[in-house]
């Protein structure tokens, strides 16, 4: 056998090692992908941390909009995508404890993915990575209340394709806990 064809021949079994490698760890990718109640779960944790950092005395009410909302990430795989409205007191400061609760959550780890000042913040969590936004949003006649949306990592199985209409869920009072 040649030097060349020796060549040849190990450049092939490579191939077909990277390809082998390739092929089962592509299997492994897709039970690398949390469940969507896993991932709705994971995203609902980071979106109750920021609700817990709400002041309890000026703490009115939490609902659900969109209980069921999903979008696809491809084929096979979804993102659960939560948005949740925290009502608070005519009295409470959004502006300034969305500014707060920037310095808190960078100083946690957290890493910045947008900010408005008194406006809107949007950061993506240690660890899971997942897209945390809140904001301050508003009627025409003024009141004002904190919109938390939370992204979460796409998920291995899809929920079903027509989700009845769930109408908007008001959840357990805070206080939450951080951890």
């Amino acid at each position: 056998m040649s030097w060349f064809s020796m060549r040849i021949d190990r450049a092939i079994s490579a191939v077909v090692v990277v390809c082998a490698v390739l092929v089962v760890s592509g299997c492994g990718v897709v039970n690398y992908f949390p469940t969507f109640d896993e991932a709705r779960a994971q995203t609902h944790a980071e979106m109750r941390k920021i609700v817990a950092r709400i002041p309890v005395e000026a703490f009115r009410g939490l609902v659900d909009i969109l209980p069921n909302s999903s979008f696809a990430c491809d084929k096979k795989t979804a993102q659960y995508t939560g948005y949740w409205e925290a009502y608070v007191a005519d009295t409470f400061d959004i502006s300034a404890w969305l500014d707060t609760l920037r310095s808190q959550l960078l100083s946690e780890g957290y890493r910045d993915e947008g900010y408005r000042p008194g406006q809107s913040v949007a950061f993506r969590s240690p660890g899971n990575n997942l897209l945390i936004a809140a904001n301050r949003d508003h009627d025409d006649s003024g009141r004002a209340w904190i919109e938390i949306r939370g992204f979460s990592r796409c998920a291995q199985d899809l929920p079903p394709t027509t989700p009845e209409k769930v109408p908007p869920i008001t959840l357990s009072p805070p206080p939450f806990t951080a951890g």
